[in-house]
């Protein structure tokens, strides 16, 4: 399945700090790997987020998650709560990506959002509306074969 969300990136690399940019790399890779299961989507937002990273700082974060070892994240003071929420708003897609959100998934993404100063009914409030819309897109499938299955009548 093509990405679905990848194209719709709310925050760029260079929008972020030195100490942004290797937190978001953490946070991308905790939300990659905190289901144990990865897609080629997802992979190619840690690619991204590992690019940015000096090579020993990569190495590191790549052998973690060769582990199995899910990234732990630093408290991040961000003014900007734009920025705060944009980079929040991204990891809640990345995880959307394989269509659906494991408990897993959702209590990393949580605690991620702490650590971004969000608050946690905040952040549950995303959640739901990312599995509603994980199920709308669920539907929005089925409808296609549904359709697809129908007889062809021309009137």
């Amino acid at each position: 399945m093509p990405s679905t969300f990848i194209q719709h990136r709310l925050i760029e690399n260079d929008e972020l700090n030195d100490k942004e940019q290797k937190w978001l790399a953490s946070a991308i890779a905790g939300a990659v790997i905190s289901d144990r299961h990865v897609t080629s989507s997802q992979m190619s937002w840690l690619h991204e987020a590992v690019s940015f990273l000096d090579q020993n700082d990569a190495d590191t974060l790549i052998s973690q998650m060769k582990t199995g070892s899910i990234p732990v994240l630093e408290k991040l003071s961000i003014k900007d709560r734009d920025k705060a929420a944009r980079i929040f708003l991204d990891l809640v897609m990345i995880i959307m990506e394989n269509m659906s959100i494991s408990k897993s998934e959702a209590h990393f993404i949580t605690e991620a959002a702490k650590k971004l100063g969000i608050q946690e009914h905040r952040a549950h409030k995303i959640l739901t509306w990312a599995h509603d819309l994980l199920h709308r897109f669920k539907m929005r499938d089925s409808f296609v074969k549904f359709i697809a299955e129908d007889d062809v009548i021309y009137q």
